[in-house]
This record gives structure tokens, C-alpha cells and sequence, in this order.
């Protein structure tokens, strides 16, 4: 269990603008410090690190290592510099937001929990992050498939390095180069040219926005549950996992990280469905080793899997797989979201 520990002096929030703002960072609300040590240094990132103890899911790779869903704590930090002050305005806004204030108050006295609110916006920031760090590579038709839908072959053009270009309707080599084409020798697998590569949550016509909502909703929710388990929870939610005023607390995060319209609540009934549509969330975490990158979280998506509407909430679905074999080629035309 996450503990707090008491403040002598209660920090005032100032005016927006002013340097106390800033300072609004490293300290508590509500008149207590979260975690200070001796020389009376601040923890801001204790929550963060708790999560990647406890909750953040993971792959061991061959040689041992955790490779963490979308990136590590480190990772993070040094996409930020090592420094909070990425963070200085989103926490500012959170700050002043008055419903998140009496949301607060009322986890305070209610649960009997003392949330350090700047430790725990940057775990928000850093679950709204790391959620997103998957990327989907979306592949053109197979060449012998493309082929096939042309129907009869009529002409063939040449083209060399140089630009030049010399066509034939000769049939005997039509229907040689056609064979070729769409009878590859067994031990030879598809050939395939990459038609989209870009993070998830920008291919809104493949990923829907319920799956970062539920990721989002879940994780914190999680965070809240397991962090503090002593709290006071005799009135729980339809899903018996945390408090309404808990949930209201998440929802109304959610506007701030694109998941929600800006400054617009969500109803608890929302996080009910969130949290049903995490269960049945079926998005597969794939690995691929890249030259240069080294190990990254991608998932190849073959054209007819993508061609109509994935539904990542469908317990059967099966994505066809990357066999042995296959040969998949990036482009210059492929479009980077």
C-alpha cells in the first residue's frame, strides 16, 4: 500500500502564470508532500515505478529482458528529458480544474484515501503515453493476388532503370511471366509491399477509440484498486471494482488525453461498458525486430484482414499470421502516419 507522508506547511495554489504553479508540481494539494525524503527531495515519479512493479505488462525476451507494453518508465522519462517540465502546463490545467478539486476532496474524506494528485497525473500521462507506443504496419495485396484480379492479361510493360519502357502482347510470354507470378515455388512464401505504417491510435480507421478508452480506464482504475486496497470502498460500483467518485475521478481524467471531449464528464455508466470492452479486448502485442530500432512493438496487418472494419473486441478473431517465408517490402510510397 501507497502511504503519504505529512507536510508541516500547506502550499497555496496561486494564480495561473505565477511560479508557485511550478512549484504546484512537486508538492500536494491538499496540505501534505506525498513523498519527501530526509534531505526533503520530492518523489513525483513513486507512482509510476509502483505501476511498473505491480501492473505493467510485459514480454521476456530471449536474453531475459522485459520488453514493456508500449515503453518502460525509462523510456519515458528520457522521451522527456528526465525533467517534469513536459508536464508543467497539462498538470497546471489539472491543477485548477475545480470538479477535479471536489473530486479529491471527496475521495479524501469518503475512501479515506490521500492521493498525491502530482504523482499521480504524471502516472496518467505516463499510461496515456505508453498505451498508444504500438505500431501497425498495414500490408497492400499479395503481388499474385493483385495479379489475379486484373483478369485477362492483354499487354505487358517493360521498364528499365532508366525510364525507358518496351511493351508486348506476345501470349507465350504473358502467360509465362503470369505463372511465374502467381505460382511461387512451395519453400517461396507471399510477397507483400507495406501500404501504411503508423501508431494505432492514428489509424482511427482500424483502431476505434473505445480500445485507448478502455486501456486508459482499466489501467488506472487498476493503479487505484491495488495501490490502495485498505481504502474505504463499502459502496462500490456495478462493476465491484472501485467507487463511483473513483470512477467519476478517471472519467473526467480522460478529457484531458484526447479521450474524451475537453472538459466533458463521462457518465459512470461509460466506465461500466469501458470496463466490459476490456475484457473482451483482443488486440494482439506483437514483436518485431527492426534494423537500426532494434525490438519494437509492431503488428503486420495483411490486406485481408484490414480491407473491411477489425473488430478488436471480437473474442474469435484471428489475424492471419506473417508465415515463414513471407517476404514484406517498405516503399517509398508508404504513407507514415
Amino acid at each position: 500500500m501507497l502511504g503519504v507522508v505529512p507536510c508541516s506547511e500547506k502550499i497555496k495554489i496561486l494564480k495561473s502564470g505565477d511560479i508557485w504553479r511550478i512549484m504546484c508540481i512537486f508538492v500536494a494539494m491538499k496540505g501534505y508532500s506525498g513523498y519527501v525524503d530526509e534531505d526533503g527531495n520530492y518523489n513525483i515519479s513513486l507512482y509510476c515505478e509502483w505501476f511498473e512493479d505491480h501492473l505493467h505488462n510485459y514480454h521476456v525476451l530471449k536474453d531475459g529482458s522485459k520488453m514493456y507494453e508500449g515503453m518502460s518508465f525509462e523510456q519515458f522519462a528520457i522521451r522527456h528529458n528526465n525533467s517534469v517540465m513536459d508536464f508543467v502546463e497539462s498538470i497546471g490545467e489539472l491543477i485548477e480544474d475545480k470538479e477535479l478539486i471536489e473530486i479529491e476532496d471527496e475521495i479524501d474524506n469518503k475512501l479515506k484515501i490521500q492521493l498525491d494528485m502530482a504523482n499521480f497525473f504524471l502516472l496518467c500521462i505516463f499510461i496515456n503515453e505508453f498505451i498508444r507506443e504500438h505500431y501497425l504496419v498495414l500490408l497492400k495485396k499479395p503481388t499474385k493476388d493483385a495479379i489475379e484480379e486484373l483478369g485477362e492479361i492483354k499487354e505487358i510493360t517493360f521498364t528499365n532503370k532508366e525510364g525507358k519502357t518496351v511493351t508486348t502482347n506476345c501470349t507465350k510470354l504473358i502467360n509465362a511471366i503470369m505463372s511465374a507470378s502467381t505460382e511461387p515455388l512451395e519453400s517461396e512464401g507471399e510477397v507483400m509491399e507495406t501500404e501504411i505504417m503508423g501508431r494505432y491510435d492514428k489509424l482511427n480507421n482500424i483502431v476505434e477509440a473505445n480500445v485507448l478508452q478502455s486501456k486508459f480506464a482499466y489501467y488506472v482504475a487498476s493503479f487505484l484498486k491495488n495501490a490502495f486496497p485498505n481504502a474505504n470502498r463499502s459502496h462500490r460500483g456495478k462493476q465491484g471494482f472501485i467507487s463511483p467518485i473513483e470512477q467519476k475521478l478517471i472519467l473526467r481524467l480522460m478529457s484531458y488525453f484526447g479521450l474524451a471531449p475537453k472538459g466533458y464528464t463521462l457518465t459512470t455508466d461509460r466506465f461500466r461498458k469501458l470496463m466490459e470492452s476490456y475484457k473482451k479486448l483482443n488486440f494482439p502485442i506483437q514483436y518485431a525486430d527492426m534494423p537500426v530500432f532494434g525490438i519494437v512493438p509492431i503488428t503486420y496487418i495483411k490486406y485481408e484482414d484490414w480491407k473491411n472494419k477489425i473488430n478488436w473486441f471480437d473474442p474469435n478473431l484471428e489475424l492471419r499470421p506473417i508465415e515463414k517465408g513471407d517476404r514484406i517490402f517498405f516503399t517509398s510510397n508508404t504513407l507514415i502516419e
